[in-house]
């Protein structure tokens, strides 16, 4: 019998697309649901006829892996994988969106009655990412990877260190965030606000392996709702007049750090104003897309700040 609770999730930085390092310095990782890092297999059916009606035999083919990451957002601990999936690097604490492809290898161990187990996916690529923050709720998201192999052991890979995570609290909708709107909508209120993005990878299969040649990297696309009160109509004005404007999202723990989010020219793509039914709130529901900024040469900016 094995616990889950008891599951350790890590992750290490590949130098040459999947390969684990030598002697790896792992990274525990902080996740509200353990990975299922488990290969995805190809199977070759054959369709022989036979009087006996049976199938002869089924052949791998190939394999690679896809697998979820879901988080509470809190400062400091998800920086790698910001980086993995802006698909560039920390530079003076920013980070802008770009096209440097970075991969690591997960790795889960588990606590067995027979023993530790230890199951990896190396060439693991981050693909989405997504964050959700609700009133009175906490900051949520998830990181979506593609990877190339599954592998099990019963030991640690030889000279493997492993580093705690930050440990700060998640950040909160109650007093951790602030949400800013450019182009003149002014103040507004929000119930909920979330953002999707991905890179759009791709599978490089090639005759003579089984496995992914690499990964492509596709269209960078970020995509959002924001639902706010109807105080005024600024807001379905601005998605009327199709024009651009700017979201800033602040996360800021006074202990540990503050990150600011900033897509500085997105355009609001849907918006309703729901009246509903009696006793409720007229709402302005709004989807929005993030296009690139000529200025500031991205579409999603990420700028860092320890406390």
């Amino acid at each position: 019998m094995t616990d889950s609770s008891q599951t350790q999730t890590a992750y290490v930085k590949e130098a040459s697309y999947g390969v684990t390092p030598a002697t790896p310095g792992f990274k525990k990782v902080r996740t509200t649901g353990v990975p299922t890092l488990t290969p995805e297999k190809q199977f070759l059916i054959s369709d022989e006829m036979r009087p006996d009606r049976n199938v002869p035999a089924a052949v791998s083919s190939g394999q690679n892996a896809s697998f979820d990451l879901p988080i509470e957002f809190s400062y400091g601990s998800f920086d790698d994988l910001l980086e993995g999936f802006m698909c560039s690097t920390w530079a003076s604490d920013v980070l802008k969106n770009g096209t440097a492809l970075q991969s690591f290898t997960f790795e889960n161990k588990f606590i067995t009655s027979a023993g530790l187990r230890y199951h990896r996916i190396t060439g693991a690529v981050v693909n989405t990412f997504s964050l959700n923050l609700t009133a009175n709720g906490k900051a949520e998201g998830s990181f979506g990877f593609m990877g190339k192999q599954g592998t099990s052991a019963n030991a640690a890979v030889a000279g493997a260190t492993y580093a705690d995570p930050d440990n700060g609290d998640f950040f909160r909708a109650t007093d951790d965030v602030t949400i800013q709107l450019g182009g003149g909508i002014g103040a507004v209120s929000v119930m909920s606000v979330s953002l999707s993005g991905t890179n759009n990878n791709r599978l490089r299969p090639v005759v003579g392996s089984g496995f992914t040649d690499g990964i492509g990297l596709g269209r960078f696309e970020v995509t959002g709702e924001l639902n706010a009160y109807f105080n005024n109509s600024a807001l379905y004005d601005k998605f009327l007049a199709d024009e651009y404007t700017s979201l800033t999202l602040t996360f800021n723990d006074p202990e540990t750090g503050s990150y600011t989010i900033y897509f500085p020219r997105i355009k609001f793509t849907a918006g309703q104003v729901v009246a509903g039914g009696n006793n409720s709130d007229v709402m302005a529901n709004m989807s929005w897309t993030a296009t690139v900024d000529t200025t500031e040469d991205c579409a999603m900016k990420i700028t860092r700040d320890p406390a």
